[in-house]
C-alpha cells in the first residue's frame, strides 16, 4: 500500500537514507525550518532529527493525531508516561525505536536475558562525531532492558570519533570471568530492514507507546 509518510530531520544522515529506503511511498520532507503545524493528509511520520528538537516534534505530530515512528534519540523514560497518554488521546500509535539493526535489536535481547548471570554490566558506545547527544539511544534502551529485568547497575562510556558508525560493546563481568557482547555497523544500510518494518507494521499497532523493535522479533 502506497503511505504518504512525512520523514522529519531529511536532511540529516539517517533521515536521507530513509528516504532513499521508501520511494515507493508518498514522501513529505521536513527540515528544521519547516512548520509541522502545516502538515495535513499524511498516514504517518518518521522523527529522525535530534535530541534537542524530538520531544517537542513528536508532541506536535501527536496533536495533529499523525501515527508516528520515533527513531531520533533524546525521549527519556521519564517522558514515556506523558507520550503514551498523549498517543491515547489522539487514538493514534507513537513507536520510539532506539535501533533499526536488526542485530542491534538482537545484541540488547541476547543481554537482557542473560544479565541476571552477572555482578558487573559495562556498556561502551561508540558513534561518528556528528552524533552530539551522549549516551545514545541504543545504549540507554539497553541499559534499561538489562536494569528492568533484574540485572546489574548499568554504566556507559561514550567514544565520539571519526571512522565509526555506531558500534556497542556490552562488557558482563562476574568473578573470575567476563563476557563481551559486540555490534559493529558497517553501513546505515543495515537499518533499512528494521525501518521497513516499522513502516509495514505502525498502522496495525493499538493507539498507545510502543518501546522498540524486540516484540516482532523471537530468541
Amino acid at each position: 500500500m502506497k503511505l504518504n509518510i512525512a520523514i522529519i530531520g531529511a536532511r540529516g544522515k539517517m533521515g536521507a537514507s530513509i528516504s532513499k529506503w521508501l520511494n515507493d511511498h508518498t514522501l513529505i520532507l521536513i527540515h528544521k525550518e519547516n512548520s509541522l503545524d502545516e502538515l495535513t493528509n499524511i498516514d504517518l511520520a518518521i522523527e529522525v532529527t535530534n535530541s534537542e528538537h524530538v520531544l517537542k516534534n513528536t508532541l506536535t505530530l501527536l496533536k495533529l493525531k499523525i501515527p508516528t515512528i520515533v527513531g531520533a534519540s533524546g525521549i527519556k523514560p521519564s517522558d514515556y508516561e506523558r507520550l503514551s497518554t498523549q498517543a491515547e488521546t489522539a487514538c493514534v500509535p507513537l513507536w520510539i525505536i532506539p535501533n533499526f539493526s536488526i542485530s542491534a535489536i538482537l545484541m540488547m535481547m541476547c543481554a537482557q536475558k542473560i544479565a541476571h548471570h552477572y555482578s558487573h554490566c559495562h556498556i561502551i558506545e561508540m558513534h561518528h562525531p556528528q552524533k552530539l547527544d551522549a549516551p545514545s539511544g541504543t545504549a540507554k534502551h539497553t541499559a534499561w532492558l538489562i536494569e528492568s529485568t533484574g540485572g546489574p547497575k548499568t554504566q556507559i562510556s561514550s567514544i565520539r570519533s571519526p571512522g565509526i558508525i555506531a558500534d556497542q560493546h556490552i562488557l558482563f563481568a562476574t568473578m573470575g570471568e567476563t563476557l563481551t557482547i559486540k555490534h559493529h555497523t558497517e553501513s546505515r544500510e543495515c537499518y533499512k530492514p528494521g525501518v521497513l518494518m516499522a513502516v509495514n507494521h505502525i498502522l496495525q499497532l493499538s493507539p498507545k507507546l510502543h518501546i522498540g523493535l524486540e516484540f516482532l522479533l523471537s530468541l
